[in-house]
């Protein structure tokens, strides 16, 4: 698959979430390589980190309360995990990445405060508090 190849072209910025977004998910090819173009990004984000697992544990690493902690940043971990999430049809029978993937999110949602100031902190916690209540449904949170 050229995933990995065209993955590794598109910059670790905002850029990369247009990447991702402008591929429609209308049928089931489509979506597994926007699933997979997302994967990618992440791994470009991490690059020590070689599958799956790693790529979760690496964000429920991250201590959000940190004030040097770069939230545009993780909006961009969240909304690419999002994608490869959502659009992965395998990732459903994944128990253990779909309880980090839990994780992940409640720590988005309680590690940044109601009235931090920082920059995204406000998009990050309601993009978080977001998948909590549409995720819970189907996968494990």
């Amino acid at each position: 698959m050229r995933c990995p190849k065209t993955a590794s072209k598109i910059p670790l910025d905002i850029n990369c979430l247009r990447a991702v977004e402008c591929i429609p998910s209308v049928c089931l090819h489509s979506k597994q390589l926007r699933s997979e173009i997302a994967f990618r990004i992440l791994l470009g984000y991490f690059n020590k980190v070689e599958n799956e697992e790693e790529v979760i544990r690496q964000l429920t690493l991250i201590n959000l309360k940190d004030k040097t902690c770069d939230l545009f940043r993780i909006y961009n971990y969240l909304v690419l995990t999002e994608n490869w999430f959502l659009y992965n049809p395998m990732m459903k029978e994944k128990t253990l990445l779909n309880e980090m993937w839990g994780l992940y999110l409640r720590n988005c949602c309680c590690q940044i405060n109601i009235t931090d100031t920082r920059s995204y902190a406000s998009k990050v916690r309601s993009k978080a508090s977001y998948l909590v209540q549409v995720t819970s449904d189907t996968m494990i949170v």
